[in-house]
């Protein structure tokens, strides 16, 4: 019940969010999330690799944890192996695409959208989770402009996308302040 309320208030705290002004190393975010998920790291011997990952002007708790609920799943939707996870991203033309990928269960394609509705499972009751997780990543990555997918096949993995405008970069920093303050800003 604490975990239920627990991702309640985080889905409203969505709504009350200040708007970031500073760019955030999305590896510094990923540390962050390894650190919080240390226990279950260690207890399931996963093993996290990770691509260079851009720095972008997001809100840093957010995507702290969206980046621990997509860990956190892959950990616990593990196969017999241990698990293995990347965390990558790739800029295309007008995106940052993340990937997350790992080597667990899997689930069939055609669920692919559904597992991002609020309190949706895939997996009977065998797996701790309240079904908010990844309902909570898609309204924080779609608060940013960006959107969220996943691609599987059991028994082989999963991997979930997330894109972000590369207008996060910079440019919405520098906007943020008036002409005078930019210049202090910049002559730093």
């Amino acid at each position: 019940m604490t975990d239920l309320i627990n991702g309640l208030l985080a889905l409203v705290r969505l709504r009350k969010a200040g708007q970031p002004t500073a760019p955030v190393s999305f590896e510094k975010l990923l540390e962050e999330a390894v650190i919080a998920l240390q226990a279950a790291i260690r207890e399931s011997q996963a093993e996290i690799e990770n691509g260079p990952l851009p720095a972008l002007v997001v809100d840093q708790v957010q995507f702290s944890q969206v980046l621990q609920n997509l860990i956190s799943n892959a950990i616990k939707y593990r196969s017999e192996k241990a698990p293995v996870i990347r965390v990558q991203a790739r800029r295309e033309a007008t995106n940052w695409v993340f990937s997350v990928s790992d080597n667990g269960r899997g689930f069939n394609q055609q669920f692919a959208e559904r597992i991002f509705g609020l309190f949706q499972r895939l997996h009977t009751r065998d797996v701790d989770g309240t079904g908010m997780g990844l309902s909570i990543a898609r309204r924080v990555v779609e608060r940013h402009g960006g959107r969220i997918w996943a691609e599987s096949a059991e028994g082989v993995g999963s991997t979930f996308y997330f894109s972000l405008p590369v207008t996060l970069e910079s440019s919405r920093q520098e906007a943020t302040y008036p002409p005078r303050a930019q210049q202090l800003v910049n002559a730093q």
